[in-house]
């Protein structure tokens, strides 16, 4: 968890539990499974891209620094 969604989830606790905090992988998810809809007029295996797109990430991620779960841009 980022530091960001970690001040987030209190400011949704504390003052503002309607509000909703997305993981930013999930949206891009959301946006790729819409796209697919869109160009092919075909359904989305959803579970399948949310699940390569993660995997995608996680790989990417511990190429980068294997001993830090956070992208490059958050370690500096």
């Amino acid at each position: 968890m980022t530091p960001l969604v970690a001040q987030l989830q209190g400011f949704r606790e504390n003052v503002s539990p309607s509000w909703v905090v997305v993981d930013g992988l999930d949206v891009v998810g959301e946006m790729a499974i819409e796209a697919f809809e869109l160009m092919t007029g075909r359904m989305a295996p959803k579970k399948l891209m949310k699940e390569v797109g993660r995997k995608t990430w996680e790989l990417q991620q511990s190429r980068r620094n294997p001993t830090s779960s956070f992208p490059d841009s958050f370690a500096k």
